[in-house]
């Protein structure tokens, strides 16, 4: 069922009118103030989620060896201090400024073209959803690349 009100009337609430075509040249400084905020905030919070995430993922392996493998806590230290370095946890948090880069520029950037009404956000959501999922991966790939020929001890 169709609504009475108009498509548009929610964007206008926003002071957002997706009918309106923009000249980019005109809105530069409209668009790096809008931007700007994502990145910062995405550049802040993206290496605490990594680390939070690091700590949950060697407390549930530091439980499932002792649950499962009966292994005793002080061994599971141990062999976590022989095989991760320090070194390590850095290019973790280097990549997230990868990660949080691409995912606010191509948010922001399909969140910038849309025009219409709301299923057109929704298409944009999703564009952006699968493009910065596949951005992600391809530049994982690169970086794990670069990461094997700068961590000492791996090779290929």
């Amino acid at each position: 069922m169709k609504s009475s009100v108009p498509e548009r009337f929610a964007l206008y609430d926003l002071s957002t009118d997706p009918g309106q075509q923009k000249d980019l040249a005109q809105s530069e400084p409209e668009t790096v103030e809008k931007l700007t905020p994502k990145m910062i905030a995405l550049f802040l919070v993206m290496p605490l989620l990594i680390t939070i995430a690091n700590f949950a993922g060697m407390a549930g392996g530091l439980a499932a060896g002792g649950l499962f493998l009966k292994m005793p806590a002080v061994v599971y230290i141990a062999e976590v201090k022989k095989a991760l370095i320090p070194f390590d946890l850095y290019w973790g948090l280097v990549k997230g400024l990868f990660y949080s880069t691409i995912i606010s520029v191509t948010g922001s950037y399909m969140g910038m073209k849309v025009r219409g009404g709301p299923a057109s956000v929704g298409r944009a959501t999703t564009s952006a959803v699968v493009v910065s999922i596949f951005l992600v991966i391809l530049v994982d790939a690169l970086l794990s690349l670069l990461f094997i020929h700068i961590r000492p001890g791996l090779t290929l």
